[in-house]
This record gives structure tokens, C-alpha cells and sequence, in this order.
């Protein structure tokens, strides 16, 4: 019961954030065509390849994609101050452990009255990133419904599929679904995700270096 009392109120940034992201899902779900249309005037004559190769298009699409989405969670987040949240998390976490394990009640009650800002402090860094959801979704549901379009068009003059040659299947219709997905999505998951976390983690690693070297350049400025 006193924990419950204790119990930090979550702040409603990331709520806020996700009811506007799907409010923006739904709101621009019936201009599908009408999107899918206009995009394809800018990114056919980049990546469309003439309808020759669907599936480099797609693989296209998710590295141009996760580039452009992951420069603007980059350029937009304080990498250094979340990283510093962490580690403040980390060691609450340690040293609440520790003081369970020991049954420390005195020091447990002093953890417990700074676990609230502590979980303000981690709260506040996922509320910035909640806030940028809505537009990195706009611009992969764009993405997303010229990609549809890009291969329908290319299923009308091909008895209205898109088939290429897969493993387990050498008629691979990617207009089709699979586990309730198109499976062009399934290629595009297959190419982002990974080289998503791969160009975060490059990008965090030259950040954080560069603020260490500026770092350093201070300190001995001032000696």
C-alpha cells in the first residue's frame, strides 16, 4: 500500500504523443492512392529503376527510409544526456538491489524518495523521442503507400502481381500477404531493422566521441 502511494505519477507527454500518432495513422490512411500518386513523381525517377527491379527498389526505400528517420531522432536527441540517464538508472537499480538483498530499510526509504526524479529524469528523454513518432511516421507511411503503388502499377501490365524468385518460393507474389503483412513490407523489415540499429549506433559513437574530445579540449584549455 505505501508503495502504491509512493508510486511516481507517469507524465502524459508519451500518451499525448501515441494518441497523436494514431491520430495521424487513421487521418491519412484515405489519401493512400492520392499519396502514393504524388510520391511517385519524386522518388520513380531515384529509385524506381523502371519497374525492372522491384526488389532493389524496396531495399532502396528502407535504406532511404531509415537514413533520413534516424538523422532526425539524431539530430533531435541529446545522446549524452541519455546516456547519462541510463547510467543514473543503472546504478538506482544496483543500489536498490543491493539494499533489498541486505534488507536496508533506512537506506531503502532514501532511494525510494529519489526514485521519482530519477524516473522523471528517464521519462523526460522517451517523451522527446515519443514527440518526433507522428512525423518519422508520416514519412514511412508515405514511403510505405508509394511503395504499394510503385508495384501495383507494375502488376498491371504482369496479370496484377509482382512475383520474384525466393527460396521457399520461386513465384513470390510481393503484392501478396503473408501472417498479415505485404510481404514487400517484410523485405523493407528485413533491410531496416537491422541497418537501422547499425547507423544509430555508428552516429551515437561519433557524437559521443566528438563530445569527449571537446570535452577533453576544455580541460586543458583551462590547465
Amino acid at each position: 500500500m505505501i508503495e502504491q502511494q509512493q508510486r511516481p505519477k507517469q507524465p502524459m507527454g508519451p500518451m499525448i504523443s501515441m494518441l497523436l500518432m494514431m491520430v495521424v495513422m487513421f487521418a491519412i490512411l484515405p489519401f493512400r492512392a492520392t499519396i502514393g500518386q504524388y510520391m511517385h513523381f519524386v522518388l520513380n525517377p531515384l529509385i524506381g529503376f523502371n519497374g525492372l527491379y522491384p526488389v532493389l527498389t524496396i531495399f532502396c526505400a528502407g535504406i532511404l527510409l531509415i537514413v533520413f528517420t534516424t538523422l532526425i531522432r539524431h539530430f533531435t536527441t541529446d545522446w549524452n544526456a541519455q546516456a547519462k540517464s541510463q547510467q543514473i538508472s543503472k546504478a538506482f537499480s544496483k543500489e536498490m538491489r543491493e539494499a533489498q538483498m541486505n534488507r536496508d530499510v533506512k537506506r531503502m526509504e532514501k532511494l525510494r524518495k529519489q526514485q521519482q526524479e530519477i524516473m522523471s529524469m528517464s521519462m523526460a528523454q522517451s517523451s522527446k523521442q515519443m514527440k518526433l513518432m507522428p512525423i518519422t511516421m508520416v514519412i514511412a507511411m508515405s514511403i510505405f503507400f508509394w511503395l504499394y503503388h510503385f508495384l501495383e502499377v507494375i502488376a498491371a501490365v504482369n496479370d496484377g502481381a509482382v512475383n520474384v524468385v525466393a527460396p521457399w518460393n520461386p513465384k513470390w507474389n510481393l503484392l501478396g500477404a503473408s501472417f498479415w503483412f505485404p510481404n514487400f513490407i517484410w523485405i523493407y523489415m528485413f533491410v531496416s531493422m537491422p541497418l537501422g540499429q547499425v547507423f544509430t549506433k555508428v552516429l551515437q559513437f561519433f557524437t559521443m566521441k566528438r563530445a569527449k574530445e571537446s570535452e577533453e579540449y576544455i580541460i586543458n584549455e583551462r590547465l
